[in-house]
C-alpha cells in the first residue's frame, strides 16, 4: 500500500513471517512480544513478496529497529529472537487466538475470524 492509512482501519493484507521478539520494562523481566510482518493484498511495492526473505534488503533490519528504537523512547528493551516464516507468523496468530490462563480471549480473535470468512486466498489468515 502506497498510501498513509489511519490507525484503527482495516487493511486486507497477506501475512509474510513475524519477528519473535522480547521487550522489557523498567525493573521487570522479559517478556515475549512478537511483531507480525503483512503486506497489504493491495500493494504495488512488495508485490511479489510471499515470504520475509522477499522483502528489499535490508528493509527487515530497518524494522526491528523502528521497534528498537520506538520502545528505547518509552524507557523499554526490545530485542528481536528469530525471523519467523509465513506459516510459522500463522501458528503465532493461532497460538494468541487461544483463551488465556486466566480465562479471556486474546486480541486477534474477532479479527482473525473476519479474515477467514474472506473469500481472497492472500489474506491473512489463510495459506498463500
Amino acid at each position: 500500500m502506497e498510501a498513509s492509512v489511519i490507525p484503527g482501519c482495516v487493511v486486507r493484507a497477506r501475512l509474510v513471517g513475524a519477528i519473535e521478539a522480547e521487550q522489557k520494562e523498567k525493573g521487570q523481566g522479559w517478556t515475549r512480544n512478537d511483531r507480525l510482518i503483512a503486506i497489504a493484498t493491495h500493494a504495488q511495492t512488495h508485490d511479489n513478496a510471499k515470504k520475509l526473505s522477499d522483502l528489499r534488503p535490508h528493509l527487515l533490519d530497518e524494522i526491528k529497529e523502528f521497534f528498537v528504537s520506538y520502545n528505547k523512547l518509552r524507557d523499554r528493551k526490545f530485542r528481536a529472537t528469530h525471523d519467523a516464516s509465513p506459516d510459522k507468523a500463522r501458528k503465532l496468530i493461532e497460538e494468541g487466538m487461544r483463551p488465556s490462563r486466566k480465562g479471556g480471549a486474546r486480541l486477534l480473535d474477532a479479527r482473525l475470524r473476519l479474515s477467514e470468512r474472506a473469500s481472497a486466498p492472500s489474506d491473512i489468515g489463510r495459506a498463500s
